[in-house]
C-alpha cells in the first residue's frame, strides 16, 4: 500500500464493524466514531453489536496493534485524511427510508470536517 491514512468510520452497527476493522488490518489508523456509548464500549473489548466469524479476533488485534479506536466523540474527525459514513439507514415495516437519523447525524460531525477530507457514504439510501 502507497500510504496509510486517518480514517474514521462513523456508524457502527453491521457495516461499521466491518469496515472499521478490515480498514485497521490494511494497516490504516482508524477510529470508528458512534453516539451509542454502550456499542463503543463494546467494541473497545471486541463484544460485537452483530457477530460475524472472525471479526471479533480482527477487531482485538487491531486494537492491540494501536491501529483501530473507537469513541463517541464526533471531533475525533477534525484530526481524519477520510470520513466513512457506514450509517445504517432505518426503515419502517413498510420498508419507507426514515433519513431524518441519516441527517442530523450530518449535521452533528460536518463542523469537524477539515477542508480537504475525503467522504466516502456507503449507506444504503434511495437514489436522489
Amino acid at each position: 500500500m502507497a500510504s496509510n491514512f486517518k480514517i474514521a468510520v462513523v456508524g457502527l452497527w453491521h457495516c461499521g464493524e466491518i469496515y472499521s476493522a478490515c480498514l485497521a488490518e490494511l494497516g490504516h489508523d482508524v477510529t470508528g466514531i458512534d453516539a451509542d456509548p454502550i456499542v463503543i464500549e463494546g467494541l473497545s473489548l471486541a463484544v460485537l453489536p452483530l457477530l460475524e466469524p472472525g471479526l471479533a479476533d480482527l477487531i482485538k488485534k487491531n486494537l492491540s496493534a494501536g491501529r483501530l479506536h473507537y469513541t463517541t466523540d464526533f471531533a475525533a474527525i477534525q484530526n481524519c485524511d477520510v470520513v466513512w459514513f457506514a450509517y445504517d439507514t432505518p426503515v419502517d415495516d413498510s420498508d419507507n427510508v426514515d433519513m431524518m437519523p441519516m441527517h442530523a447525524t450530518l449535521e452533528q460531525i460536518m463542523p469537524y470536517f477539515r477542508d480537504d477530507v475525503l467522504i466516502v457514504m456507503t449507506s444504503q439510501v434511495p437514489v436522489g
